[in-house]
């Protein structure tokens, strides 16, 4: 069921568009659904059941937003931009969409996350495998997909102000070369995978 409204949510999306109409009141029913659906699964949503990730994480990135369903939204959007991410059956640019919403998913649970994070960081759970301590963790976190998402959508205003912001966080972070960001971002986010994945009980 989930999966149908997600193929639904696409397809008003892109109708709504084509026609030069505002899709929000559309969608957002559609988004509640969702809501319900997961609600009464409480709140699980099993990967093997959605035949599209990349529709998924940006449905999820949109019920994030408009916080619609709670915190679960924010993780689901997390683990399909993660999966969108590495799959290497995927364009380069769809790969890299992945990193652009993951980026944002981060920057908008930014403070709501933070138990979480640490979990990531410190905990057998997320196995982290890095060298990052504290406030260097979050930033590497992040400032690793806007590194990687850089020339994706030179028109997304929320890219555009990660951008902008992207210098003054590696100012903070002088030893830290820009591959050397993205490879310690990289580990960053399989430790944090790992704990979205435990709560979310996907197997």
């Amino acid at each position: 069921m989930i999966n149908d409204l997600l193929q639904k949510y696409t397809q008003t999306l892109i109708s709504y568009e084509v026609v030069g109409r505002d899709p929000s009141s559309a969608t957002k029913i559609i988004l509640e659904e969702i809501a319900e659906e997961l609600r009464l699964n409480n709140w699980s949503c099993s990967p093997s059941e959605i035949s599209n990730y990349t529709h998924a994480m940006i449905a999820f990135y949109d019920m994030t937003i408009r916080k619609i369903g709670g915190d679960v939204p924010g993780m689901l959007c997390y683990y399909f931009c993660t999966i969108v991410s590495k799959d290497t059956s995927l364009p380069t640019n769809a790969r890299l969409t992945g990193n652009m919403y993951r980026a944002f998913i981060i920057f908008k649970t930014l403070g709501k996350w933070d138990n979480i994070i640490s979990l990531s960081r410190m905990s057998p759970i997320g196995n982290y495998r890095g060298h990052l301590t504290g406030e260097s963790f979050f930033d590497l976190l992040l400032l690793c997909d806007v590194y990687k998402a850089w020339d994706v959508d030179p028109t997304n205003p929320t890219l555009t102000n990660l951008k902008r912001q992207a210098p003054n966080v590696a100012a903070n972070h002088p030893a830290y070369s820009r591959t050397k960001v993205i490879e310690e971002g990289e580990l960053a986010h399989e430790a944090l995978f790992n704990v979205i994945k435990s709560v979310l009980k996907v197997r």
